[in-house]
């Protein structure tokens, strides 16, 4: 295969895509109602598509680092460092299901969640916080697509 025709491949796709992020709102509903499950065994698979990623690095602004080291000293919940967390992970996951969904996958099983704190330099105003967070599963077809409410024709 030459890169002309790579090339070709993936500007057809990229076309694809393009058409099917223009129809918005519905193409959203589609690819988050995509269920995600940490369960390695679901009945009724019918082919494991491949691996599915979603990777995200959120940088902690000196306003969270700043509450984060009051509450290290005080004790307590940081609801900042909470809120980045919770948006890391539903970033991951939504990245997750655009590319299953890109694969025409039903659902992404076996998901793994890891996340790293990146803290750097000093402290008072002078740490550079950062929450690194990285999803894998994978792209699964059911054998009975209609019992997760995708209406994609098989």
């Amino acid at each position: 295969m030459s890169w002309l025709s790579v090339g070709c491949k993936r500007n057809e796709k990229a076309k694809r895509n393009a058409a099917e992020a223009e129809q918005g709102e519905e193409y959203d509903r589609k690819v988050s109602s995509l269920p995600v499950t940490t369960e390695t065994y679901v009945d009724g698979v019918k082919e494991r598509l491949g691996i599915v990623t979603g990777q995200c690095a959120l940088g902690m602004n000196i306003f969270r680092d700043f509450t984060a080291e009051i509450r290290d000293v005080v004790g307590g919940r940081s609801g900042a460092y909470q809120k980045a967390i919770t948006e890391a992970k539903d970033i991951v996951i939504a990245e997750m299901q655009q590319e299953a969904y890109a694969m025409g996958a039903d659902a992404v099983i076996a998901v793994d969640i890891d996340m790293l704190d990146i803290t750097g330099g000093g402290g008072l105003f002078g740490g550079k916080g950062m929450i690194a967070m990285l999803a894998t599963g994978t792209a699964v077809t059911f054998e009975e697509v209609e019992t997760l409410g995708r209406d994609k024709p098989r």
